[in-house]
C-alpha cells in the first residue's frame, strides 16, 4: 500500500501519464462540468496522486483545450492545484481512527474524570513508579497501559503489514534521536498530540493551541529539511537518518509478549503496593476500582484507533509533515483527518461537562458535575494551568523536532512496542526515557528541589475562579499530559 523510494525519497508511487490518460479518456460529448467532477472523484477514489503537468496533459488530451482555457476555467483550475493525497482511504480510515481515539478520551473523561495523555501516563509509570503504584488514584494508569499493550500485541501484531515500506526508510539513529527529543519535549512541555492536541484543543485551551502550533511548525520544518525528496542540502547529508533498503525490520514477538504480560501482572498486583503503603481510604479505594473499567476500555480504544488510522506507520506522519510533497502530488492528509475526528469527538464529550459546555443551553439535560462511574462527591480532574511560558515553548520545539525526525509520538510508539518492532524497543523508548529524565532534572533545578512524588497538576473540581498558579507551580506541573491548566470554566 505504501511505497517508499530510496532513490528519490518520495513516499508514494504515482501511475505513469499514459496509464492515467487511458483511465480517464472520455468522449467529447460528455457534459463539461459533470466530466470534471467525475474526474476529481476518480482521482480521490483511486488514491491517485498526479503532478500538475500530468493533470494539464490529461485535460488537453481528453478535450483538446488550449492552455488559456485551462487557466481561466475555474473548474479546471481546481484540478491544477496540487492534490492533497485526500484519497477515500485516507479520509475514511483517518476519520474513523481519529474518532475512535477521541472516543477513548471521552470514555476516560466522562466515566473516570481523567485526561487521556500518552506521554503523561508513561512519565508517571517511569519517573515515579513507586509513587504511582502506592497511590490508589494512579492505578488506572497501569491498567490503561496494560490494556493498550495487550490489545496491540494480541490483535494487531500478526496483522502488522508493510513493515519495510512503513518503517524501513528510517534508520536506528532516526529512532534514537527522535525518541530522545520527543521524551525531552513532552516532559518539559507536558504534552504531545493526544493531551495537547486531542484533549487540549477540544476544551479550547490557549496553552494547548500554542503548543500544537509550535510542534506542528517545527515538525513540518524538520521533515522538509531532512527528507531526501525535499531537502535543500546535499542528498547525502541526512543519509544517517535513512536505513539501507536491504536491512529487514525485525519483529520481536516473544519480547513484546513478555512486555505486555509484565505490565498486565503489575496492574494486577498494584493494589498490594497500596496496602503496603499503609494507607486505607475506603472511599478513595472504591472510586479507584470504579476507574479501572473505563481505563481498560480507553486503552483498547486508544490502541485500536491508532492502528486503524495508520498512525503507527511513520511514513503516514512524515508524509503529512513534509508539505513540500504537496507540489509533487504526494502529500498525505491522513493525519489531518485523524486529528479532526479525534478533536470533534473529544469536543462533544467536553460539552457534556459543567464548566466546559459552551452549548450547554441546548442540552436536554444538565451538564455533568461528576464522572459517571464515581461517587457523588467526586469531581472531574481536568488540567487548569493557563500559563504560556518558556518550558511550554521549548518543550513543543523539542517534541516537534523529534517527531519530524522519527515520525512517531508516544502513542503510536507504544503500539509498535506492543507489536515488537525492534528499533522502537531498543532505540526509541530508551532514548525517550533518558530525554524525559533530563527534562525532569532541568525542571527540578529550576524549581530548586527534587520531587519524590507525583505532582498533582489537575484541579479536581469545577469552580468559577480563574486558576492563577505562580511560576514555581507551573514548573512543578508534571507527568499528566496536556497540563495546560486552563481555568475550570470556559472563557
Amino acid at each position: 500500500m505504501f511505497r517508499y523510494s530510496h532513490s528519490n525519497g518520495s513516499f508514494f508511487e504515482s501511475p505513469s501519464t499514459p496509464a492515467v490518460l487511458g483511465l480517464f479518456r472520455t468522449s467529447t460529448g460528455t457534459n463539461y462540468l459533470q466530466y470534471h467532477f467525475h474526474l476529481v472523484t476518480k482521482i480521490l477514489d483511486n488514491s491517485i496522486t498526479l503532478s500538475a503537468a500530468t493533470r494539464i496533459t490529461i485535460l488537453i488530451a481528453t478535450h483538446h483545450i488550449n492552455t488559456s482555457t485551462v487557466v481561466t476555467n475555474p473548474i479546471i483550475y481546481l484540478l491544477l492545484v496540487p492534490p492533497l493525497q485526500a484519497s477515500m482511504h485516507s479520509f475514511v480510515y483517518g476519520i474513523l481512527g481519529g474518532a475512535i481515539i477521541g472516543l477513548s478520551a471521552a470514555v476516560l473523561l466522562l466515566f473516570s474524570g481523567d485526561i487521556l495523555g500518552a506521554s503523561g501516563i508513561i512519565s508517571s509509570l517511569t519517573l515515579y513508579p513507586t509513587a504511582t503504584l502506592r497511590d490508589v488514584n494512579q492505578h488506572w494508569k497501569v491498567v490503561h497501559v496494560a490494556a493498550f499493550l495487550l490489545t496491540s500485541h494480541l490483535y494487531y501484531a500478526s496483522e502488522y503489514q508493510d513493515k519495510e515500506n512503513g518503517l524501513a526508510s528510517l534508520s536506528w539513529s532516526a529512532f534514537l534521536i527522535g525518541g530522545f527529543f520527543v521524551g525531552f519535549g513532552t516532559r518539559l512541555g507536558n504534552g504531545c498530540t493526544s493531551g495537547h492536541g486531542i484533549c487540549g484543543l477540544a476544551r479550547f485551551s490557549k496553552r494547548s493551541l500554542v503548543s500544537v502550533c509550535s510542534f506542528m511548525a517545527v515538525g513540518i520544518l524538520t521533515t522538509y529539511l531532512t527528507q531526501e525528496a525535499t531537502t535543500p542540502f546535499p542528498k547525502e547529508t541526512f543519509d544517517f537518518l535513512r536505513s539501507n533498503p536491504e536491512d529487514p525490520i525485525e519483529i520481536w514477538d516473544t519480547f513484546a509478549a513478555l512486555l505486555a504480560g509484565f505490565v498486565a501482572l503489575v496492574a494486577f498486583v498494584a493494589p498490594s503496593f497500596h496496602i503496603l503503603g499503609g494507607e486505607d481510604d475506603p472511599k478513595a479505594s472504591s472510586n479507584a476500582r470504579r476507574k479501572l473499567a473505563a481505563a481498560t476500555v480507553a486503552g483498547v480504544l486508544f490502541s485500536s484507533g491508532l492502528y486503524i488510522s495508520e498512525m503507527v506507520y511513520p511514513v503516514r506522519v512524515l508524509g503529512f509533515l513534509n508539505v513540500g510533497l504537496m507540489w509533487e502530488g504526494e502529500w498525505d492528509a491522513t493525519l489531518m483527518f485523524v486529528m479532526g475526528g479525534g478533536v470533534i469527538i473529544s469536543l462533544i464529550s467536553y460539552q457534556l461537562i459543567d464548566g466546559y459546555a459552551v452549548m450547554g443551553r441546548f442540552l436536554p439535560f444538565r451538564p455533568l458535575t461528576r464522572p459517571l462511574a464515581l461517587s457523588d462527591d467526586s469531581k472531574f480532574c481536568v488540567p487548569a494551568n493557563c500559563i504560556i511560558d518558556r518550558d511550554l515553548i521549548l518543550g513543543a520545539i523539542s517534541f516537534g523536532f523529534g517527531w519530524g525526525i522519527s515520525g512517531l509520538c508516544p502513542g503510536p510508539a507504544m503500539v509498535l512496542a506492543g507489536v515488537g518492532v525492534s528499533w522502537v524497543l531498543v532505540c526509541y523508548w530508551p532514548a525517550f526515557f533518558i530525554g524525559a529524565c533530563l527534562a525532569q532534572l532541568l525542571k527540578e533545578r529550576n524549581c530548586g528541589f527534587r520531587q519524590t512524588s507525583i505532582p498533582d497538576n489537575r484541579e479536581c473540581k469545577v469552580n468559577t475562579e480563574v486558576a492563577t498558579p505562580s511560576f514555581k507551580e507551573e514548573d512543578h506541573i508534571a507527568p499528566d499530559e496536556s497540563t495546560d491548566l486552563e481555568k475550570s470554566n470556559v472563557e
